[in-house]
């Protein structure tokens, strides 16, 4: 049996605690202080994510019946865990998954200092959060709480192709393919696909001694504070119109540059280099 389940929440950019608060066209629960129970479904403790799904009254989840859990058990192992939300342009769209993921058959207190409840928990290097710009799959299913798809091989099997991508089926990157030549966006979204380009971009920032501009020394987390903890963007260092149409790119053809830099390297085709944008801001440091 497919260990498969479905979670209808708020949509929301990070789900980590900070604002905005969650989109509230979907079903959340409103709390004294104006904080929702999903708003920390992405927010590591220990390593683990704990994930909150709205349960409906007098609600327990049966592992037996949509899971093939053992009749007397209170959890279960090895669920993938879909996160649908509402998008505030339309549509309901995954922004996540966990996989490998506990479930259990009631709302369990989470750990300090996250607050509320939890049905799910994951080791974070299986919890996956979709930036708003790459949410692209829409679930068309209008359900509440929970949805098992038992009889949605088709849909299922979408889903796992999905999530073993990356979720990168119509990954683009914002700023390139703003300025990108012709020829060179249709080689950009193929090496993107091709590369599976959201796995490729969490191995380079992981892989980051620092986040720090490359170019300008720009520090989002020194600027912004645990908003901009580990915020970075990635840049290719090769002018998009030189990849072949197949051509797969490794994390040693990427750089760490901030929003601005990003947009200044791309301001022309074909874009400048890292030390193209360097000696430009150094000559306008010094007056030049």
């Amino acid at each position: 049996m497919d260990k498969i389940v479905f979670a209808r929440i708020a949509w929301h950019p990070r789900y980590d605690g900070k604002y905005p608060l969650p989109f509230t066209a979907a079903y959340w629960t409103e709390k004294s202080n104006s904080e929702y129970a999903e708003w920390l479904n992405f927010k590591s403790v220990r390593g683990k994510c704990y994930g909150w799904v709205k349960p409906s009254s007098s609600w327990t989840a049966d592992l037996k019946k949509n899971l093939g859990a053992d009749s007397e058990a209170e959890s279960i192992d090895g669920v993938t865990v879909i996160w649908v939300a509402r998008d505030p342009n339309g549509g309901s769209k995954i922004v996540g998954w966990y996989e490998n993921a506990t479930m259990f058959s009631n709302l369990i207190n989470r750990p300090k200092p996250l607050k509320y409840s939890y049905l799910f928990v994951s080791h974070v290097k299986d919890c996956v959060l979709l930036e708003e710009h790459q949410r692209s799959f829409k679930i068309k299913k209008n359900f509440r709480n929970l949805w098992y798809a038992k009889d949605e091989k088709s849909l299922k099997g979408k889903v796992k192709k999905f999530i073993g991508e990356g979720g990168t089926d119509q990954f683009l990157d914002p700023v390139e393919t703003d300025f990108s030549d012709k020829e060179g966006k249709k080689k950009l979204v193929s090496h993107l696909k091709t590369e599976r380009s959201t796995k490729l971009i969490k191995k380079f920032k992981e892989n980051l001694s620092n986040y720090r501009c490359t170019v300008c020394d720009f520090d989002f987390e020194k600027q912004y504070g645990v908003l901009g903890k580990k915020f970075i963007e990635a840049h290719h260092i090769r002018p998009v119109s030189s990849y072949k149409l197949d051509e797969v790119t490794s994390i040693k053809d990427l750089a760490a540059v901030c929003s601005n830099c990003h947009r200044m390297l791309h301001r022309k085709v074909s874009q400048y280099s890292i030390n193209d944008l360097v000696e430009i801001i150094k000559k306008k440091q010094s007056g030049v």
